[in-house]
């Protein structure tokens, strides 16, 4: 939400294939947490709990930079946002799905609206 206040409504620039970061992000923080469930770490709430404001702290910051490194206020969520990781799965299975006809699509955007 608090990047939506940032002035970058519509990315002026195409996608870059940036999204194998996500998979990084990904693969690190299971690592991370294996790592601590495996080697039963002691305090593993307190651990988890700074983690968590760690990570917050970072999502902020990586967020508003590259929202302004690309000019899009997304970028986080297109390039390196982990949980995408599993919805991408999910939505190509998804059982609902609106289907175009390329040759009788006007780009009216009315499939998206209802």
């Amino acid at each position: 939400m608090v990047l939506d206040f940032l002035p970058y409504k519509e990315p002026k620039e195409p996608r870059r294939k940036l999204g194998w970061i996500r998979y990084v992000t990904f693969a690190a923080s299971l690592i991370f947490v294996s790592a601590l469930f495996l080697a039963k770490v002691g305090n593993i709430e307190r651990i988890m709990f700074w983690t968590f404001v760690a990570g917050n702290i970072v999502y902020y910051l990586t967020g508003i930079a590259l929202a302004f490194a690309f000019k899009d206020n997304r970028a986080f969520c297109k390039y390196i946002c982990p949980i995408t990781v599993f919805l991408k799965p999910m939505s190509y299975f998804s059982l609902i799905r609106i289907k175009c006809e390329k040759e009788k699509c006007i780009s009216c955007g009315k499939c998206k609206r209802v």
